[in-house]
């Protein structure tokens, strides 16, 4: 236990000196947004308005509404801008907001955030071009003294030294030497690089020169990789030449390692294939894709949770952070035409700071956000720009749902492909390489299947209390961002007596079991039981009510049982599947044959995934309760959407994606095959085969995809 602290503890400093690193250059702010126009007080002091007074005071001009909906005008003449300024005397009342409108449509375009204790407004919206004037909102009386229109453009911002990143990584490297002794960080960094020149040497001293250079080739190629990656974060470079080196050196890699792994090393370790696939493609998908939201199901909302829980004290955020994070003001479509005038844009707002009142969130459905708040916490200390922190914000999800679910696989003998192929689909590797959540769910419950399996498939052997603790514990873990699935838990409470220690044992794990089980489905009734509606999405649309909705199962029963079935029967089809398997959220879906192939593969490996000596035979019990869990939970997942997300009565179910599934599809395809069936494939091509289709149909469904846009 005090091994595997150690081993978390080495892994998580090493990715902070990473991310520290990589912050040693950011973009310097530049010039800022370009003034296109600006009125003093004596310009607007004869501005056109609209259902208000406009006076001259000593502090400005005092502007007051006379009439509901009134505005003032300012000419803009065509010309081209982003961000609005607004200069006032004394700040607004607090909780009144003002808005932008376009002249003549007056459709609004943007509130206004606050500065300088609450003297300055600004307005943040999308370039507007041809515009006759603007309109601003008068809803409260207010003195102006002056407004400007800005411009932030794709044009370079220089890249500076960054002190505080350097200062703070030098600090973290002075510790850990005084530490050594008792630590011993850099003596396991060490020994990592001596086993690898020694399995070198080993090959060549055993008469294998090809086999000894084409494994040094493998490590040098990786490297190469690993080194572009993070010299293109470091000094910021986002450009078309630079995607496509890292998308062909990312794919070179990957082989290499594959080879190595499988022909070059002794035995096949199907984890260790796991996680070479998982980074090598993952980080291919962290560099090339857009660093903006809107890239993944519900990122902005995803990232912005996870921001606030370092932030919780700040009280001021950048323009350029409300532009990226909170409103949808850059277009993917921009970033393929030009990704560095597009990265430009971005962080040149970030010299202009605008009032922020943070907001604590559930801290149980913030367990998924530990990632990517860990890294925005350091990124922040060590003052990184704003796309490198979205790029490593991604990349420390990435990490993190590799090792979690490699700690898993590793343990078991058979089934580590089939946990692969699902942990590997390329939606699936998509999530863990953008800002959600779902990646958290699919890695904590593989690494709590696999423990449980790994005992089931070893004879004689029973449960250790650690083993029973670290399973609750990871499905605890995983239902933090969605509560429904507790219903994963139930195989738990059905496991062979003899495996335990003794029938106390047993007792006190199926208490443990409904304990964990039932604090879970506390944290999901509390909103509905404090809040009747708190459970209900408003992206739902109209109609949306989840006591209405329950109402009507509840009094409807067969109607519902009806719709459910209808449904499910093309929520879980082979053309779902062959669809919702490879799709890219906001970035679009691939041709069918990739579908095709993610099936393929996941069928291919529950069917030939079985070797000698895996106990799979006694497993009935657990099998049976395992695949009638998946139905289960398939069902409270559907139930959920229709209840949280659907018109009250409607004859379909909104709202339920294909990866609500892939938890799910862990113990489904382990447990599909019936008994007897025993795989003879040799092993070194079996992982050679399983592990380059799946790591090619990421990178290929990512290029078709997004990358054959540029």
């Amino acid at each position: 236990m005090k091994q595997s602290l150690k081993k978390i503890a080495y892994f998580l400093i090493t990715a902070a000196l990473i991310f520290t690193a990589l912050s040693v250059v950011r973009y310097g702010d530049g010039e800022g947004p370009r003034e296109v126009q600006a009125w003093n007080a004596d310009a607007l002091a004869s501005v056109e308005t609209a259902g208000c007074d406009l006076r001259v005071t000593e502090n400005g001009v005092l502007v007051t509404p006379n009439a509901d909906g009134a505005y003032f005008v300012l000419p803009i003449n065509g010309q081209a801008y982003n961000l609005v300024s607004i200069g006032l005397a004394e700040p607004l009342t607090e909780g009144v907001e003002t808005y932008i409108h376009d002249h003549p449509t007056e459709t609004a375009t943007g509130k206004s955030y606050r500065a300088d204790e609450g003297k300055t407004l600004y307005f943040n919206m999308p370039t507007q071009e041809g515009d006759e004037a603007i309109c601003v909102d008068v809803l409260v009386p207010m003195t102006l003294q002056s407004v400007t229109t800005l411009c932030i453009s794709g044009t370079p911002v220089p890249l500076v030294f960054n002190l505080r990143a350097t200062i703070v990584l030098a600090a973290a490297l002075l510790v850990l030497v005084l530490l050594e002794k008792r630590f011993g960080y850099f003596e396991w960094i060490r020994q990592t690089v001596c086993r690898e020149i020694a399995r070198i040497r080993a090959l060549w001293y055993e008469k294998k020169p090809v086999r000894a250079v084409l494994y040094a080739v493998a490590e040098l190629v990786t490297l190469a990789f690993l080194l572009t990656v993070g010299v293109f974060i470091l000094f910021g470079i986002y450009t078309k030449a630079s995607i496509y080196t890292v998308f062909a050196l990312g794919l070179v890699a990957l082989v290499l390692q594959l080879v190595r792994l499988c022909f070059l090393s002794d035995g096949v370790a199907p984890a260790k294939l796991f996680l070479a696939v998982a980074i090598l493609a993952g980080m291919v998908l962290v560099y090339a894709m857009p660093p903006v939201i809107y890239v993944s199901w519900d990122d902005q909302i995803h990232y912005w949770r996870a921001y606030e829980v370092p932030h919780l004290l700040d009280s001021d955020i950048s323009i350029a952070e409300t532009r990226l994070y909170v409103h949808r003001l850059f277009s993917i479509d921009t970033y393929a035409d030009d990704p560095e005038a597009f990265v430009y844009t971005i962080v040149q707002g970030d010299s202009i700071d605008v009032e922020h009142d943070p907001y604590m969130h559930d801290p149980y459905i913030s367990l998924g956000y530990l990632p990517m708040s860990f890294s925005i916490g350091v990124l922040s200390l060590a003052d990184a720009d704003m796309v490198t922190l979205m790029v490593l914000c991604r990349l420390a999800n990435l990490l993190t749902y590799a090792f979690i679910v490699y700690s898993g696989i590793r343990k078991l003998k058979s089934g580590a492909y089939i946990f692969s192929a699902v942990c590997l689909l390329p939606t699936a590797l998509f999530l863990a390489s953008t800002c959600n959540y779902d990646f958290w769910l699919t890695a904590w419950v593989a690494y709590g299947l696999c423990t449980v399996l790994s005992v089931l498939q070893t004879p004689d052997r029973k449960f250790t209390a650690s083993e029973l603790a670290h399973i609750l514990i990871a499905f605890f873990l995983a239902c933090g961002p969605k509560a429904i699935y507790f219903f994963m838990l139930t195989p738990l409470l059905f496991l062979p007596k003899e495996r335990f220690a003794s029938p106390l044992h047993v007792k006190r794990f199926r208490r443990w079991t409904l304990i964990t089980m039932g604090v879970i489905v506390l944290f999901l009734l509390i909103p509905m039981l404090v809040l009747p509606g708190g459970y209900t999405d408003v992206r739902g649309g109209a109609g949306v009510d989840s006591m209405g909705q329950i109402k009507f199962i509840l009094s409807n029963p067969f109607r519902y049982a009806g719709i459910l079935f209808q449904f499910l029967g093309e929520y879980v089809s082979l053309v779902s599947l062959n669809h919702g398997s490879c799709f890219f959220a906001y970035l679009g879906g691939p041709h069918a044959f990739f579908g095709t192939v993610a099936g393929f593969l996941l069928l291919y490996c529950a069917f030939t995934d079985r070797r000698e000596g895996d106990c799979y035979e006694g497993m009935t019990r657990t099998r049976v309760m395992g695949l009638l869990t998946c139905l289960g939970q398939v069902v409270l997942v559907a139930t959920s959407l229709y209840v949280g997300f659907t018109p009250v009565g409607l004859g379909t179910i909104n709202g339920c994606q294909f990866r609500y599934l892939f938890p799910i599809f862990l113990p489904f395809f382990f447990f599909l095959v019936p008994k007897g069936i025993k795989c003879k494939i040799n092993e070194r091509f079996q992982g050679m085969f399983v592990f380059t289709g799946l790591g090619l149909n990421v990178l290929l469904t990512l290029c078709t995809i997004y990358l054959c846009t540029f």
